[in-house]
């Protein structure tokens, strides 16, 4: 069970996730317990007041090379960084997988490519990297090739200077006509970089992130 911050005319209290039981906190005091009907009633509350906070969470998926797909990025590393390098001109294909979580508050969720020009800089003006990322959300029991895969693409075109790192974003919509987001499905996603670009060096893929939304505080 989440826990519930309420904050009513300065005062703290916090659901029990044993009892069901609220805990009258006053600055350092140990405090007393009363049920939520009592609280209501003792202190004039709504059930507005009893509302779960969201917050923002985020997953970390490492970019490796997976099985023996053909058409796979370059493993390297860099200094304290290891990932995928992908070359300007041929098209190479990159991974992952995520879980939708039972705590996901069903808006929209932020897929982040993480990543750094490793032989040379961005200029700013003439230099590109396109990213493209096309994903399916697959529930359990269901086929992972069912229904139209979704195709995103994402352009940087700012200056970025060689070895400093950079999130390129996409957004995976909650309720997408394609493939729309369920609690429990794996999304599988495919990324690379688009061979129309228009910087001719190589970049190194160093992992993805996952940002969403979850409905409630954390329990830990």
């Amino acid at each position: 069970m989440s826990d519930i911050t309420l904050r009513k005319v300065g005062k703290m209290f916090t659901e029990s996730a044993v009892d069901d039981k609220y805990t009258f906190v006053v600055g350092e005091g140990e405090g007393s317990t009363a049920d939520r009907d009592e609280l209501v009633e003792a202190l004039d509350l709504t059930d507005a007041d009893f509302s779960i906070s969201a917050y923002e969470r985020h997953a970390y998926i490492p970019a490796v090379r997976n099985g023996t797909s053909g058409n796979q990025p370059t493993a390297t590393g860099v200094d304290t960084l290891a990932g995928l390098q992908f070359a300007n001109g041929s098209t190479k294909y990159a991974y992952a997988t995520w879980e939708v979580p039972s705590d996901w508050n069903g808006s929209d969720v932020t897929f982040q490519v993480c990543w750094f020009p490793d032989s040379g800089s961005l200029n700013g003006t003439t230099d590109t990297v396109i990213w493209d990322v096309d994903y399916r959300s697959i529930a359990n029991g269901e086929a992972t090739n069912n229904g139209t895969i979704e195709s995103l693409q994402v352009t940087e075109s700012s200056a970025i200077t060689q070895y400093v790192t950079s999130k390129s974003q996409f957004t995976l919509d909650a309720d997408g006509a394609n493939q729309p987001l369920s609690i429990g499905d794996h999304v599988h996603l495919r990324v690379s970089r688009n061979n129309a670009d228009a910087f001719s060096g190589t970049v190194v893929n160093t992992h993805f992130t996952v940002v969403y939304t979850s409905v409630g505080l954390p329990t830990n």
